[in-house]
């Protein structure tokens, strides 16, 4: 049943909902379209561009299956939150201490080098951007600095909109480069071999694909800023739609920047480079190559202004997880919620530098390792979350079919059979 007086429902008014069914479904768009935002990243700018430009077409149905595989898990996030009131933190501790205890240990980890990833990949593109000479340290450090006080000062807003305004921009530039390069022609010629595919790139390659599967978290705690928003509870079949679109939009975006690569830059001769700043330039020359170099410039900028949304959201979200979890977990702490926030986004986007500056002249290998850490940590967080919505705590009219419950205990025996997969050829192999 849902429970109305759980944390996060709003109180004290609850205005009627449209009758209009569109303005509606129109007004609780948000939570799904903020995950597909964050998504835009790492995972579609340079895994799946890298996918399609080292192995054309072929990991194309790799990158749908993983989608697919992982859609119940993140789903579940918005289900339980609509469904309960109560975000997954809240969930997670009403079935043990031990469990929340364990996401917040695995996220701390997630949050670290997830913040280093995004960074570095952002401080490359920015330094491509503006060329001003700065080594990728320096970028690195002026862009944390940056996510960190905008957050903290609470200016975030008036940002919010020109990235939004951007990651238009280059969400039409990407599919306009890459239906005029399904026009020109593939450059590979007919017939040309696909080389042995690593096991290593493929962990990396699905570990945030399109993400890792803690945002599920991140996806319940903006469901319950959405409904304190509207002043109303969101309906399951609202937060469904909301959530199911988002997740398309993601999905199609991943298949396109592979499409895009394979297209441009398989069997060209050429590959991705791992040294960030060749690797930024050559990412925004692909554009330059089926939309003209006019349009470099205004891609790289769109470049640059996504992957700056993704860092700000990450030095935001995965912090605030963690200060939220370490509250239930310890509610005699005595700090205040928004300090307590602003300490571990300083903690982790410092930790997060750090690891940057051990990678410096390697981006392939921070984002391969980041990646790989996410997709060994995936099973854990999709057997958390299969456990809770099915738990007592979720009324049975608001638990998933059977079709769903299937396609979970498919993801789990993927993700975690792979991930021994990969341990055991790792480590074990001769």
């Amino acid at each position: 049943m849902r429970n109305s007086t759980a944390a996060g429902a709003p109180a004290g008014r609850s205005p009627q909902p449209s009758r209009n069914p569109l303005r509606r479904l129109l007004a609780v768009l948000g939570p799904g379209l903020m995950m597909a935002g964050a998504a835009i990243g790492v995972s579609h700018l340079v895994q799946s561009t890298r996918a399609g430009a080292d192995y054309g077409f072929t990991l194309m149905w790799v990158i749908l299956l993983a989608n697919v595989l992982k859609y119940p898990f993140f789903e579940y996030g918005h289900r339980f939150t609509a469904a309960t009131g109560q975000n997954l933190l809240e969930g997670y501790l009403r079935q043990g201490r031990w469990v929340l205890g364990l996401f917040f240990a695995l996220n701390l980890v997630t949050a670290v080098t997830s913040i280093a990833g995004v960074t570095f990949v952002t401080a490359a593109l920015a330094e491509n951007l503006f060329g001003f000479g700065f080594s990728n340290a320096v970028w690195s450090a002026g862009l944390l600095l940056f996510c960190v006080a905008l957050t903290v000062l609470g200016h975030y807003r008036y940002v919010e909109g020109a990235i939004k305004a951007m990651l238009a921009v280059l969400f039409f530039a990407t599919v306009s480069a890459t239906l005029a390069a399904a026009i020109k022609g593939p450059v590979a010629a007919p017939g040309t071999p696909v080389p042995a595919l690593s096991i290593a790139f493929l962990v990396a390659l699905l570990g945030w694909m399109p993400a890792p599967i803690e945002v599920s978290v991140w996806n319940s705690l903006w469901v319950q800023a959405k409904e304190r928003a509207l002043g109303r509870r969101i309906s399951l079949a609202e937060a469904r739609w909301d959530f199911n679109l988002g997740y398309v939009l993601t999905i199609l975006l991943a298949l396109i920047f592979t499409a895009l690569g394979a297209l441009v830059m398989f069997g060209s001769g050429e590959s991705l480079s791992g040294n960030a700043s060749v690797f930024s330039k050559q990412l925004v020359q692909l554009y330059g190559a089926t939309l003209g170099e006019l349009w470099m410039p205004v891609v790289a900028a769109a470049a640059f202004s996504a992957m700056l949304s993704t860092v700000l959201t990450v030095v935001e979200a995965y912090p605030r997880s963690l200060a939220e979890a370490l509250h239930l977990l310890a509610p005699g702490l005595r700090i205040r919620h928004h300090a307590h926030h602003s300490l571990w986004m300083v903690g982790t986007s410092l930790l997060g530098w750090l690891i940057v500056q051990a990678f410096l002249d390697d981006l392939t290998r921070l984002i391969d390792l980041v990646t790989s850490i996410a997709f060994l940590s995936a099973p854990v967080f999709a057997v958390m979350n299969y456990r809770l919505i099915f738990s007592d705590q979720v009324g049975a009219e608001a638990r998933p079919g059977l079709a769903l419950r299937l396609l979970s205990w498919a993801g789990i025996l993927f993700l975690a059979g792979f991930s021994l997969f990969f341990l055991y050829s790792r480590y074990f192999a001769a």
